[in-house]
């Protein structure tokens, strides 16, 4: 199956979904050697794939452990130039948060995703305004944490 991301004039749509992981008021990122940020586990959802199956599976073949989904926090469109070739994105996220689960303090702190060789890292999720991570409203938004759904429209 196919990723739901699409090129056209130099442009790039790009569906995906993140995993909001936290555990003792930390924040699980990833990130590899290609960027200098880090980011939410997660990817592209494929072609017939519902966006809460991207999500498990993201999560499975990224920590190599089964987690539930709790509830669906934020949806996120963003508009930003892809690092790599400069390309204009125009990207909607979903963000979830995950049950938090014991086996997360026995994940392996790295992953080979693809050709990427990944790193994960856990942070305080009070000092994530320190960090340079991606989406950066999570620095601020999961300090304030709402049972709700919301939108959030990113431009770069």
């Amino acid at each position: 199956m196919n990723d739901i991301c699409f090129e056209f004039n130099n442009k790039c749509f790009i569906y995906r979904v993140g995993a909001i992981i936290i555990r003792n008021n930390k924040l699980l990122m990833a990130t590899n050697p290609n960027v200098t940020f880090y980011y939410t586990v997660g990817g592209r959802v494929l072609f017939g794939e519902s966006s809460q199956e991207a999500l498990l599976r993201e999560v499975r073949e990224e920590i190599g452990i089964e987690l539930e989904i709790d509830r669906l926090a934020f949806i996120n469109e963003s508009y930003y130039r892809i690092y790599e070739n400069k390309k204009m994105a125009h990207e909607i996220a979903l963000y979830y948060i995950m049950k938090d689960n014991d086996t997360l303090d026995d994940i392996a702190m790295n992953y080979k995703d693809g050709t990427y060789n990944n790193t994960l890292k856990w942070f305080n999720i009070k000092d994530l305004n320190k960090q340079y991570i991606y989406p950066e409203f999570l620095k601020y938004e999961l300090l304030n944490l709402s049972n709700g759904i919301k939108h959030i429209i990113t431009i770069e």
